[in-house]
């Protein structure tokens, strides 16, 4: 005699085969194996030659072993583990072997071989009887694809006979850890997804390939070598988790757009006081437009005890560039300091020039991280001057390279490589403010272009200057600078009249400050001094538009159009 208890899944669905129990107080079952285990050992009782061996780690047929399931065993963390179970391997959808009637055995109609050294039960079949389970094969027609119980037992006793007859291992599965840790791998993926494909279509590309993967990955593996991965707690890991990315990324960039624009407006509203106390003093301000003030000396050898100073990079108004190294690094590496020196020492201008020093700092410390633009190292403050220490770019600035005119190709390439870094920068609601040729450096590591010296901080102390109607201080490079510029308010659109006019020298070879201008609309009148295709000629034209509402808004927009333009077959400057 062997037990038939038969342990159902929460689901209802038999996935599990117990086959041995040791329960000593049981008095009306007192048999310790199952009725499936019976009839294969009484089977395999006619082969002298096999091995049974039953004990606390499992059942061993032969060669193969079936260890026990237990509640931190992979999918089945928290079942009902009382007793010997393994995970049922079912044979087939339907019937394990042949079927017959009891009408036809009656009427002598079934084959006395179809009988002879089989192992045969005899049960009911009908729906009616209620003797009928779901099995993984079950699905929306629960009546059709239930297994009736007699059949359930047939393909328990064909598991054990197959694995002593025939060498079939039982399903084997991970333990806890590893699904664990194979869960996690599958979020690891998600996430990479959503950091890097962070638009919906090729995120949703993405998540359908790898959910194929998984699931096509698990089905192969579980019919090919009878291995049991989770997949359905993966692919949730995997939806969950990219999506999650999104959201987080999602989050973050609008956090850092709201530092931008924060530093940004703080930034503005500095420069409209600085520019309010330059006016309240006028004769000062007169002094400073007749007489630049020069810088004849240099900051200590050792700048904040860290820097050593090489050499005088370049000078201005504002202040000196120089090049120095860093004694505090391993090699002591190169860097630029900038020694940015007020225009006036009263303490309420200083008030305002730190704020503004401070503020431009934190924006450049943010914009240092896209590849193209140095980052910033350090900024200190030494006897009322400031000086920012910036990334060394070592490579030749692009004034060099427009010493040559460049065909419409290559100026479509330098459009490109330019707006791309500077939409990165509008993409912050940051203007440049200082656009030229001298401040794009030609990197020799790479040969992609550097933006540098961005020039809001420069605003303490004038750097090239003009007097016009109502003693307004002009900022920025005569030439690149943009008419709305000139009067102190600049704009996004006031970097893309830079780098339109920088695309007009490289393609005339005539300095902005030299270009024809129509004296009626004050706009760039290029084209008589070179011929280039309708497209390009439509977007530089409207680029240096000579009203700012009728330029391009930002990079961004101004990119697009050129792309359009077709990628230039040509190497690198």
């Amino acid at each position: 005699m062997g037990f038939a208890d038969i342990p159902l899944d929460k689901d209802g669905v038999i996935r599990r085969n117990l086959f041995a129990i040791s329960n000593p107080k049981a008095q009306r079952c007192t048999t310790p194996l199952s009725f499936a285990l019976m009839l294969a050992l009484r089977y395999l009782d006619q082969e002298p030659t096999q091995t049974i061996k039953l004990d606390d780690k499992g059942l061993t047929l032969n060669d193969v072993h079936f260890p026990l399931l237990t509640s931190d065993a992979g999918g089945y963390v928290g079942i009902d583990d009382r007793g010997m179970q393994t995970l049922l391997k079912y044979r087939s959808r339907t019937a394990v072997g042949p079927t017959v009637s009891l009408t036809d055995v009656l009427s002598g109609r079934v084959s006395k071989d179809l009988i002879r050294d089989r192992v045969v039960l005899i049960g009911v079949s009908a729906p009616s009887i209620k003797d009928i389970f779901l099995t993984p094969y079950s699905g929306s027609d629960a009546v059709t694809q239930q297994m009736p119980g007699v059949v359930v037992h047939g393909q328990m006793v064909s598991q054990f006979l197959s694995a002593a007859l025939e060498g079939e291992g039982p399903i084997w599965y991970w333990p806890l850890p590893l699904v664990l840790g194979w869960i996690l791998l599958w979020a690891g993926v998600g996430s990479v997804l959503g950091w890097w494909l962070r638009q919906p279509l090729w995120l949703g590309i993405a998540g359908v390939g790898g959910l194929i993967v998984l699931f096509g990955g698990g089905f192969g593996v579980f019919v090919i070598g009878s291995g049991w991965i989770p997949v359905v707690p993966p692919a949730i890991a995997l939806v969950l988790s990219s999506v999650g990315m999104v959201g987080y990324v999602s989050y973050q960039a609008q956090q850092e757009q709201k530092f931008f624009q924060a530093k940004v407006q703080e930034q503005e509203k500095a420069l409209a006081l600085l520019r309010s106390l330059m006016a309240e003093d006028t004769a000062a301000l007169n002094a400073a437009l007749r007489e630049p003030t020069e810088i004849t000396g240099k900051p200590r050898s050792l700048l904040s005890g860290r820097y050593k100073i090489q050499k005088v990079l370049g000078s201005g108004g504002f202040g000196r560039t120089y090049l120095a190294q860093d004694t505090q690094r391993p090699g002591n590496p190169l860097c630029v300091v900038k020694h940015l020196r007020s225009g006036r020492t009263d303490e309420r201008f200083m008030q305002v020039a730190r704020r503004l020093f401070n503020t431009e700092a934190e924006i450049l410390e943010k914009l240092g991280r896209h590849d193209q633009i140095p980052l910033l190292l350090a900024y200190v403050e030494e006897n009322q001057e400031f000086y920012l220490v910036q990334e060394f770019i070592d490579g030749a600035s692009l004034s060099e390279e427009l010493q040559q005119k460049h065909s419409e190709a290559q100026v479509i390439q330098l459009l490109r490589e330019i707006l791309e870094v500077l939409s990165f920068v509008h993409s912050h609601y940051v203007i440049h403010r200082d656009l030229k040729p001298d401040n794009i450096i030609r990197r020799a590591s790479d040969r992609k272009l550097v933006l540098i010296d961005f020039g809001a901080v420069k605003q303490i102390q004038p750097q090239e200057v003009e007097k016009t109607q109502g003693s307004t201080v002009v900022i920025g490079t005569m030439g690149y600078a943009a008419p709305e510029q000139l009067f102190g308010q600049p704009t996004l659109s006031s970097d893309i009249y830079a780098v339109g006019m920088i695309a007009l020298q490289a393609l005339t070879g005539i300095k902005p400050c030299d270009l024809p201008r129509d004296s009626q609309t004050g706009e760039v009148d290029w084209q008589q001094c070179v011929t280039v295709s309708e497209g390009l000629a439509a977007v530089l034209n409207r680029m240096v538009k000579f009203n700012f509402s009728d330029r391009y808004p930002s990079a961004k927009e101004a990119l697009q159009d050129v792309r359009r333009l077709g990628t230039p077959a040509l190497s690198v400057l």
